[in-house]
């Protein structure tokens, strides 16, 4: 995205500014994502490569035990905690797979704090799918943004005017100025510096 083809599109350099704004807040985001998925696809390669030891150092007890009974219930004992560590693990990655999938694609809704939208789903109807796309979680969303609307950033309005906004005009006498209701003796003063 570059501020000629805004510039281009008729934007003026006040809203080109709240764009690019804008847009650099997405890419942080998403460069916090790819940092964090780089992080934990290292550890994965790390619990893999440990995982494969402890595998050929099963293989190796056992072809040393065929004929030791003591040693074939320690090889069973380890087996069934190397087992259960495996099963550990692998639900670890899962859980550490489904945290990336969901910031990742938290980050992409117009929502003001994802640690606090995170916090109001329901993580049993979201499943992680083998696109690594969340299925369940964008209806959640828009039932979220349906119900508490002040979480996420809403459309800018243009040319907004909040009450008692609007440029007051006050008579140039000043007693007849002070019995308006809302009188503002600067403004006053403002608006009568030639009288």
């Amino acid at each position: 995205m570059k501020r000629e083809d805004l510039r281009e599109l008729g934007l003026t350099d006040e809203q080109v500014d709240a764009v690019m704004k804008q847009h650099h807040v997405e890419l942080d985001k998403n460069s916090d994502a790819v940092d964090k998925l780089a992080t934990i696809q290292t550890e994965r390669d790390q619990l893999q490569e440990q995982l494969k030891e402890r595998d050929k150092d099963l293989a190796k007890l056992q072809k040393q035990s065929k004929d030791n009974e003591e040693v074939s219930t320690q090889l069973a004992d380890l087996k069934s905690k190397y087992d259960e560590s495996s099963k550990q693990w692998e639900a670890e990655k899962s859980r550490m797979k489904l945290d990336v999938a969901l910031e990742s694609q938290l980050s992409q809704t117009n929502a003001k704090d994802t640690a606090v939208l995170k916090k109001l789903l329901n993580m049993d109807e979201i499943k992680l799918n083998d696109d690594g796309h969340l299925d369940g979680l964008q209806d959640q969303v828009t039932q979220l943004s349906k119900e508490n609307p002040y979480l996420f950033n809403g459309p800018t309005q243009q040319g907004y005017q909040p009450v008692g906004g609007s440029t007051v005009s006050y008579p140039s006498d000043l007693q007849a100025a002070m019995k308006q209701p809302d009188f503002n003796l600067t403004k006053f003063m403002e608006q009568n510096k030639g009288d």
